[in-house]
């Protein structure tokens, strides 16, 4: 009888310390939907795809829909990820820029041709190896980056995020994750670049590069939130003309 109880209460303690966890979670989804880095029908999804993982990573970054679409038409002269064209989908606008500033490298296939798998389910090394060559520029390979992601108190050892770095990422995980890269210091991040006359061609439109803030003037939460106090002034005082 006592050994019955015993389980009994085990169970009861598991129970209470996941449905603990997925309460704690809610705040850091609330605030990465309303910064936009994810979006509300992806947030119950019990796993991550390798084409979400960098959508929301680029999103996180600076990156939006409407570019990544625009960039996703252009009609490259070398795609390095044969799996991934210029369709015009933000998703694959997405995976190619981060291709091209070096956030993703992509794997070799049977036929020794470099592949993305976007729809295969991202393992938390992978997730991780992502991040850390946004926060860090001279990061390059994904087993230095998980390495690098210890040192600087990313993961832990003792992190139940950590457990097995082979193994897919929950959604919640990933959350977690995102919430602690918006607090890291800014490394890599897109900026909307005005275009401008060049030997008498004009163009009115805007086009997104990369940069890296070496100074590490600020953390990425900040960037949102002074985007966000900048539209908040924009309605309050109307755009005034001469």
């Amino acid at each position: 009888m006592r050994k019955i109880f015993c389980i009994i209460m085990v169970i009861h303690i598991v129970i209470f310390a996941y449905e603990t966890a997925s309460a704690d979670i809610e705040p850091y989804k609330n605030k990465l939907i309303e910064y936009g880095v994810i979006v509300q029908n992806t947030v119950d999804e019990c796993t991550v795809s390798r084409g979400e993982c960098i959508v929301s990573i680029m999103k996180l970054i600076g990156l939006n829909d409407i570019y990544a679409a625009t960039y996703a038409t252009n009609d490259f002269e070398t795609l390095y990820l044969s799996d991934v064209r210029p369709t015009g989908k933000s998703e694959d606008g997405y995976i190619l820029f981060a291709n091209h500033y070096g956030i993703v490298y992509g794997l070799y296939d049977e036929h020794n041709l470099v592949v993305f798998n976007k729809n295969n389910n991202v393992t938390l090394k992978e997730c991780i190896a992502f991040m850390m060559r946004c926060l860090d520029e001279t990061i390059y390979d994904i087993d230095e980056a998980y390495v690098y992601a210890k040192n600087i108190g990313f993961i832990s050892e003792t992190d139940l995020i950590g457990k097995d770095e082979n193994s897919s990422i929950t959604m919640d995980d990933f959350c977690i994750l995102l919430n602690r890269m918006l607090y890291r210091d800014v490394g890599k991040y897109c900026k909307e670049i005005k275009l401008s006359c060049i030997d008498g061609l004009c163009s009115n439109g805007t086009r997104y590069e990369v940069y890296y803030d070496n100074e590490h003037t600020m953390k990425y939460i900040d960037r949102f939130e002074n985007n966000k106090k900048e539209i908040i002034n924009r309605e309050i005082e109307p755009n005034k003309t001469e």
